[in-house]
């Protein structure tokens, strides 16, 4: 979705690729986010010359690699067609040169939405930004036409800190109640709490079928000026910021977003990473009895202990694994917000440079690599000796973190 259509209908309605630059070089400063984290990466969304988007459309490869589709849209204010890669809770969004209305249509283009999870926790966010000096935030309901001849449905909910931008703009979302109640959206999920508006919901759960999971890591280049109406936002969503020579980090949520000041000549979208999911094991051979390491093993072979055998499992059992589980995830999510090397993940890096798409895996390295994964995917790996040798990893920015010594001295 091209950010100039966006903005138009809040003046309506308020009114190649390189790679990664190491970003851990210089001295970095990091800044106090607003407490609660309360926006989510949502998708990001690059322009790219015509060669590449054509090569990423007739790719074989990335349909088998993630959820891909290549789909046009109509929203409140036109009409883009975009190629889509899916995970669970993210995704990314492709377009070649005049796919979107202009200006947004130009070569470096490029935006990002970033979302809330519950209902009503948009007006949080905008209380934020107005006491952080955004006097007058710009806010919005996007509609979507089905095409169908009835009338547009609300999408969401969306606020910008500025209508001026050169090449980037980032926005806050809320999905639309409507929209999750139309029969019409008919990839989304039940609600799984009160208020459900999660990304997850909205998502299709067809990532399961391919070996993308989610996207890990986003790296783009943006002017000053751009870079400098981002951050606001990403501070009032919860997100902490890091100043590092070039540019800016901000992490926490799951993924972590790069952002390199430059030119505007330079500007675009740069790199994305993306972990890979477990549903097909091992990847590109078919279905295997064997099936992936059982996660307790690997636990065993963090602590050194030889893996628990696997008892018939009965009610009480499987009741205790389902706790288990949700501890799992829990320890997980805070692990990634104490900044936990993204190397911890077993990761995919794709990369795309002019006229080709590649894909590389990155395989799991040892230790705490193998840890972290398994005390994410599987009960049997919920150890208290494999959490503390997780929280003492050294991480990309330093030593390990207050919250991760405490946890090893309980445990």
């Amino acid at each position: 979705m091209g950010l100039k259509t966006l903005l138009r209908t809040t003046m309506v309605l308020t009114l190649a690729f390189t790679g990664v630059a190491a970003a851990g070089a210089s001295t970095a400063q990091a800044a106090q986010n607003n407490g609660q984290q309360l926006l989510y990466f949502n998708h990001t969304y690059g322009v790219l010359d015509r060669t590449t988007a054509d090569a990423i459309e007739h790719s074989t490869y990335l349909r088998d690699f993630a959820s891909f589709e290549v789909r046009t849209t109509t929203g409140s204010q036109g009409s883009w067609t975009g190629r889509y890669v899916y995970g669970k809770n993210t995704y990314l969004e492709l377009f070649g040169t005049g796919d979107l209305p202009a200006p947004d249509n130009q070569f470096g283009s490029a935006g990002m939405g970033v979302s809330v999870e519950r209902t009503g926790q948009l007006a949080t966010v905008v209380d934020r930004l107005r006491a952080d000096g955004i006097a007058n935030p710009l806010t919005f309901t996007q509609t979507r036409d089905f095409g169908d001849g009835t009338a547009p449905v609300p999408w969401f909910d969306a606020v910008f800190t500025t209508d001026q931008y050169d090449k980037f703009g980032a926005w806050g979302m809320e999905y639309r109640p409507e929209y999750f109640a139309d029969p019409r959206a008919n990839k989304t999920e039940p609600a799984e709490f009160p208020g459900d508006i999660s990304r997850e919901r909205y998502l299709s759960d067809d990532y399961k079928n391919h070996l993308m999971r989610d996207v890990t890591r986003v790296h783009l280049a943006v002017t000053a000026r751009d870079l400098a109406n981002t951050t606001p936002l990403l501070k009032a969503g919860g997100f902490t910021i890091r100043t590092v020579a070039g540019g800016v980090i901000a992490y926490c949520g799951g993924t972590t977003l790069q952002f390199d000041s430059v030119p505007v000549g330079q500007a675009g979208l740069r790199g994305v990473e993306f972990s890979r999911s477990t549903a097909r094991w091992p990847p590109h051979t078919g279905s295997s009895s064997a099936g992936p390491p059982s996660s307790s093993a690997r636990a065993a072979r963090l602590s050194g202990r030889s893996p628990a055998p696997r008892a018939d499992a009965g009610p009480a059992r499987r009741a205790a694994r389902r706790r288990a589980r949700r501890l799992a995830r829990r320890r997980a999510e805070l692990l990634s917000c104490d900044r936990l090397d993204e190397a911890a993940q077993c990761r995919v890096v794709f990369a795309l440079r002019l006229g080709k798409v590649h894909v590389q895996h990155v395989p799991l390295g040892s230790g705490e690599r193998e840890g972290f994964e398994a005390e994410e995917q599987d009960a049997d790996a919920v150890d208290a000796a494999a959490v503390c040798r997780l929280s003492r990893a050294r991480t990309r920015h330093g030593s390990p973190t207050a919250r991760g010594k405490s946890r090893c001295a309980r445990a």
